[in-house]
């Protein structure tokens, strides 16, 4: 799903696990594709987007509130405390990082090469 900014509905959010749902469902449809994401159990992600009322709660972290955060493209103060702004701005590296990172190791060095290439002739094109 396509991040909506006009989309204010987070300001209502006051817990860690609701605006980790709120931020999930703006990039994955149902938390297993979340799981899959993060490489864990669905019942391991789940548990951080229960309510601290539910019997399987996990209490968000700060090493997971840097995780879920970065992927999620917020930032993890804003998913921690509740801090604006929402969004993390992107930079050109995370969008490399991103373009990269589902490919081999030998795919990853050949583009590694190629931006070397681009860097040593100086060409921005």
């Amino acid at each position: 799903m396509a991040k909506d900014k006009e989309d204010q509905s987070w300001r209502n959010l006051t817990e860690p696990w609701e605006r980790l749902r709120w931020a999930r469902l703006k990039k994955f449809g149902t938390a297993t594709e979340a799981a899959t994401h993060f490489q864990m159990q669905p019942h391991t992600y789940r548990a951080y987007e229960r309510p601290p009322t539910s019997s399987k709660h996990t209490p968000i972290d700060y090493e997971h509130a840097f995780l879920f955060a970065n992927q999620l493209g917020v930032r993890w103060e804003w998913m921690m405390r509740g801090e604006e702004p929402v969004w993390k701005e992107r930079q050109p590296i995370d969008r490399i990082k991103e373009m990269i990172a589902n490919k081999t190791e030998a795919q990853q060095e050949a583009i590694a090469d190629a931006i070397a290439a681009i860097l040593r002739t100086g060409s921005d094109g």
